[in-house]
């Protein structure tokens, strides 16, 4: 591997595109699969595949894959493709994918389907900004304040530190947050699993979800047909409650049977809001007036 010292420097080698980079403010564009970039500088930008090529139909699509990036400075961006392996450690970065949509006859994908698929994204600093914008793919992050967003379908985000956050208005596949005063946003996601290992959390999810948490949840805002499970201490042992939505509890006030039909714009209608005490009971905490997803 080489040392880089150009004020800014295009990796574009075909079969070699290995690099350590040191310098602050720099801009690396790489071009082609199984890169290695590594980049100790502050606000620096690792841009994956500048260049695009276009599919059989004629779609634009990027080009690259299987590439490892590391950045280790502090405001670093970082953007990769499909099986690539991503990881910034300095405070305030911004990890992500590039965001392309391939045509789609499948009924459930009528945007497109990501071009970029099987990503693995790992973000340590705090303030650590996470773009999730492929299919299948791993977000990872463990510092303070932390926000992980935009989950595509298929893929799981895993927060560890205090004050994060996970939201996404598209259907993703599990979220996970074990830090305290957290938020899981997947009301555009049915069927989805969200896990809280914290206290003092808040979530809203999609219909047919499960959220599983191991203390008490401040808000919850749960879609139909769901269920919660919640633990909490009587004061000898842990035990765990179990609600199921329709049975034990209604996502819309009495009257309102099914989801008006304004998902996931139109006018407003009414949508209870819950809380469990620290005693395990589900409890109405509000009413209040949106839409869903």
């Amino acid at each position: 591997m080489s040392d880089q010292k150009d004020s800014e420097a295009l990796v574009i080698s075909g079969e070699t595109k290995k690099g350590i980079f040191t310098l602050d403010n720099q801009t690396i564009k790489c071009i082609g699969d199984n890169a290695e970039i590594i980049h100790t500088g502050n606000n620096v930008k690792i841009l994956d595949n500048e260049g695009m090529v276009e599919d059989a139909d004629g779609n634009s699509i990027r080009n690259g894959k299987d590439s490892l990036f590391i950045a280790t400075g502090e405001n670093c961006v970082v953007e990769a493709s499909s099986g690539s392996v991503s990881f910034v450690s300095g405070k305030g970065a911004k990890l992500g994918l590039g965001f392309d949509l391939i045509d789609s006859d499948e009924p459930e994908y009528v945007d497109g389907v990501p071009a970029v698929e099987n990503a693995i994204l790992i973000g340590t600093g705090d303030k650590t900004l996470l773009q999730v914008t492929g299919s299948n793919s791993l977000g990872i992050t463990t510092g303070e304040g932390a926000v992980m967003g935009d989950l595509f379908f298929g893929s799981t985000g895993i927060a560890t530190g205090n004050n994060s956050a996970i939201v996404s208005e598209w259907p993703f596949k599990k979220a996970v947050i074990l830090g305290d005063n957290s938020y899981i946003g997947g009301e555009g996601s049915d069927e989805f699993t969200a896990f809280f290992g914290g206290q003092q959390s808040t979530v809203s999810t999609g219909h047919k979800s499960s959220l599983l948490s191991e203390f008490p949840v401040s808000e919850l805002k749960v879609g139909k047909d769901s269920v919660v499970v919640v633990g909490w201490h009587d004061g000898t042992r842990k035990r765990f409650s179990v609600y199921y939505e329709g049975e034990d509890f209604e996502t819309f006030p009495e009257g309102i049977k099914e989801q008006p039909p304004s998902r996931p714009h139109g006018n407003p209608y009414p949508i209870n809001i819950f809380k469990t005490t620290e005693s395990g009971q589900l409890e109405l905490l509000k009413v209040v007036m949106g839409t869903w997803g």
